[in-house]
């Protein structure tokens, strides 16, 4: 299929662990706007964000978890974190003139007004939004509405709602059962001591 014929979706992020409701938002996102490919974009040094785990372990663990969907892929980029007039030139010349979309939850939404995200109009004019809801309390629609959105986004809800990476950590670092965390990433955590919390053992010695 010529690029210009695709239909290509984002999904940025941290990935501090990726776990079940990332996969679940790609494949959402997927069937409700007929993409061909869904590429995870870890960025290396998120904003606001101190402590990420390494950029190579991250790509580890996106890779391994998106092995059984062939549509699922990661892509890379050099940058430390991304803005739109960073990813949007590297995109174009990744995927040519393949339709794009951008996909994020809900929570993003929030922060794409502030200084954050300089030239986000340029973002909302090249990219068509994918925004992954909460299940109970939404307020998708609102936010995509003070965004002055011209190109009619689409709103899936993805099951997983309650999983996230700050929550898995937390979980890993207190040896409680995470909620969420696919077993290829849980054997790659075992294996490389992520998120071991080390300091709980010396402070009881």
């Amino acid at each position: 299929m010529a690029l210009r014929n695709m239909k290509i979706g984002i999904l940025s992020g941290s990935f501090d662990p990726v776990h079940a409701g990332h996969i679940a938002l790609a494949l959402a996102a997927k069937d409700a706007a007929g993409l061909d490919e869904v590429y995870f974009a870890p960025e290396v040094k998120p904003r606001g964000k101190a402590g990420v785990t390494h950029i190579a372990h991250r790509v580890a663990m996106l890779e391994q978890s998106v092995k059984p969907h062939q549509n699922l892929h990661v892509l890379e980029f050099s940058d430390a974190n991304f803005t739109p007039a960073k990813l949007l030139p590297k995109l174009r010349a990744r995927f040519g003139d393949a339709a794009l979309y951008f996909i994020c939850g809900e929570d993003m939404l929030t922060h794409m007004p502030t200084a954050r995200w300089p030239l986000l109009h340029r973002l909302l004019e090249e990219m068509t939004l994918i925004v992954g809801r909460r299940a109970k309390q939404s307020q998708a629609e609102t936010l995509l509405k003070q965004l002055k959105i011209l190109r009619k986004p689409y709103i899936v809800t993805a099951p997983h709602q309650g999983v996230s990476s700050s929550a898995i950590r937390s979980s890993l670092m207190n040896h409680e059962e995470p909620i969420g965390l696919l077993k290829t990433t849980e054997s790659y955590i075992k294996k490389h001591w992520l998120y071991a919390a080390l300091f709980s053992d010396s402070s009881k010695s």
